[in-house]
């Protein structure tokens, strides 16, 4: 993500940060990184559920109709999060779904459907925790470092001015063509 005025940049900045991105761009004048840097340190962000704890279990099994696994829980991020889902319904799934029968009202038949499909999880959309808050974390502020200034009236090393010497400087020919 590249970062160009104040505005975008700080908004995009943010927007990087709640996502997870490992990195942005930006602008490398003092005022561009102050004005970043104080936006991500002052602010808040939501707080994903991870799924290797309690209340990602409960909220599990609440969604899956799974009962409860009795493993310890750790809050190890590498385990993931919990995400949002919706169901995947297809026409192969409504004409093979053994739970409909005759008879049954609109209501029944949808709840038998969205039992049986299958589920489609959202990445983009964590379960949030509320009861935490999320802050940015360390980061490093790299950049290229500033092109050197010459001084036209300061003399130069004999490398350079032997470097700008070329051999063949007598036969070339300059030449332009009209832009049209």
């Amino acid at each position: 993500m590249c970062i160009g005025d104040a505005t975008s940049r700080m908004e995009k900045g943010d927007v990087a940060e709640k996502w997870g991105r490992r990195w942005v761009t930006i602008d490398t004048s003092r005022v561009a990184l102050a004005l970043a840097r104080t936006r991500l340190m002052s602010a808040r962000f939501p707080y994903s559920l991870l799924s290797d704890s309690a209340e990602a279990r409960l909220t599990e099994s609440e969604l899956s109709r799974v009962p409860l696994s009795d493993g310890p829980v750790g809050h190890d991020v590498e385990m993931g999060l919990v995400y949002q889902r919706v169901p995947h319904i297809t026409l192969k799934s409504i004409a093979n779904n053994p739970g409909i029968r005759e008879g049954m009202t609109r209501e029944e038949i949808d709840e038998v459907i969205r039992r049986h499909s299958d589920q489609e999880l959202l990445y983009d959309r964590p379960y949030e925790d509320k009861k935490r808050v999320r802050v940015t974390g360390r980061f490093t502020v790299e950049s290229l470092s500033p092109h050197r200034v010459l001084d036209p009236d300061e003399e130069r090393p004999a490398t350079e001015v032997a470097a700008g010497i070329d051999s063949n400087a007598e036969g070339f020919v300059p030449t332009s063509s009209p832009l049209l």
